[in-house]
């Protein structure tokens, strides 16, 4: 339940969430569920394989990779215009009680292969206090994860998908950034 499925859950949701509401986007939100990641990245190293020759079209990665605790701060390594784009979405995440991290991040373990092509990446970061208390023992069950922290936390992706999705931002950093 914490380790993945939270995770699928919330990325799923937040998809649907906005395909329920009958919006178009402007870009392409493509949701992604990662395998193998334990064993070596292979879900994310296949992936950036089979997907090379359009990762320039791959505008940013975000992961939902440490189960279902509230989401507490954002992180991301994008440019300037990028986190312009971040200042105005914390308009919309502070009040779910998120805040901006100043230190960069690549977004979460099964985007490491795509980041290294460029594809830049944003952290949702969760509250992972009992996470590795649960993950991969049979303790991981779904009586674990607290519906209000899995609301907060399809809110916020729903969120940053939405606005990236509708944005014409660049998030790839520039030589001089």
């Amino acid at each position: 339940a914490v380790d993945d499925g939270a995770g699928v859950a919330i990325t799923t949701a937040a998809a649907k969430l906005i395909l329920d509401q009958g919006l178009k986007p402007r870009r392409t939100i493509r949701l992604v569920h990662w395998g193998a990641e334990e064993v070596g990245l292979l879900g994310g190293f296949a992936y950036a394989e089979r997907h090379k020759a359009n990762l320039d079209k791959h505008i940013i990665g975000a992961e939902s990779d440490f189960g279902g605790g509230r989401i507490y701060r954002v992180s991301a390594d994008v440019s300037d215009a990028g986190n312009a784009l971040i200042d105005q979405m914390m308009t919309v995440l502070a009040p779910l009680g998120i805040a901006r991290r100043v230190a960069a991040s690549a977004g979460g373990p099964d985007l490491i292969p795509i980041n290294r092509l460029g594809v830049p990446g944003f952290g949702l970061d969760q509250d992972g206090t009992d996470y590795f208390d649960l993950h991969h023992t049979p303790d991981d069950t779904l009586d674990k994860l607290k519906p209000a922290d899995l609301d907060q936390n399809v809110a916020a992706y729903a969120a940053f998908l939405w606005m990236v999705a509708n944005s014409d931002v660049e998030f790839r950093k520039s030589g001089g950034e």
